[in-house]
């Protein structure tokens, strides 16, 4: 198992706002994840980085569990973040409104489990083909499930940054979980939208896809997507199932 990432702040914001994690056991299992954080005054920084945190301390415990149930770990481990941050905001007067997205991704056997809230993305690319395996929680995708404008339009609309669902923003938040296979030489790319709105989707595939150490991989998206305009932060974690090259499982 490969897991590597990267955050850039990009050429706008002034703030990273974006944050991220990675880990990986010796027995081929792993877990990452991608916040993307919203509001002023360092709250969106605040919001992602503790929905890191949180997420991460929990799937370390439950994963070292014997028969975890992966779903459930997931669903506790996001819940426990909005309340964290729900929490933090009431505690807080010039955090109020803090939030942020998140996408979790866990690996265990031959299961992918993915869990995300807002748009932040879970990418699977497999035999040259993409999926985006999450649907955002955003305005311009209720667009485009009702056939009002095309997925490619929706990475340029005006309101492409508006989203229906956040952590941290309300007591309560709506969680999807979803569980795919995980074969070998699968890769999963999770981002923010800072890189899926820079990069079409063909384009993930040609960088992903080159015979390139992961860590190179990377980095060439977070430049390309700064060369495209780096309009937003940029966060992206590349996970392989083989090693680089096409090799065994480690």
């Amino acid at each position: 198992m490969i897991a590597v990432g990267l955050t850039d702040i990009g050429k706008i914001r002034q703030m990273n706002e974006d944050s991220y994690s990675v880990h990986t056991y010796d027995d081929g299992r792993a877990f990452a994840i991608v916040a993307d954080g919203m509001g002023g005054h360092r709250a969106g920084d605040i919001a992602s980085t503790m929905a890191i945190d949180v997420v991460h301390e929990r799937l370390l415990a439950k994963l070292n569990e014997a028969h975890a149930d992966v779903r459930e770990s997931l669903y506790e481990a996001v819940e426990s973040a909005n309340d964290r941050i729900y929490d933090y905001s009431l505690k807080h007067s010039s955090m109020i409104g803090m939030g942020t997205t998140i996408v979790v991704a866990v690996i265990v056997d031959e299961h992918l489990y993915v869990a995300h809230v807002g748009d932040s993305r879970l990418y699977l690319i497999r035999e040259g083909q993409i999926v985006a395996v999450t649907s955002d929680h955003s305005h311009v995708q209720n667009l485009v499930n009702q056939g009002i404008i095309t997925a490619e339009e929706a990475r340029f609309h005006p309101k492409r940054n508006i989203i229906l669902r956040a952590l941290g923003t309300d007591s309560f938040v709506e969680i999807e979980v979803n569980q795919f296979a995980w074969n070998r030489g699968d890769c999963a790319l999770l981002c923010s939208d800072g890189l899926s709105n820079m990069l079409s989707d063909p384009r993930l595939v040609e960088i992903v896809s080159q015979a390139l150490p992961a860590e190179e991989l990377v980095q060439q998206l977070v430049a390309e997507a700064n060369e495209a305009g780096g309009d937003d932060n940029i966060t992206a974690v590349l996970m392989f199932h083989a090693n680089e090259k096409g090799s065994e499982e480690s």
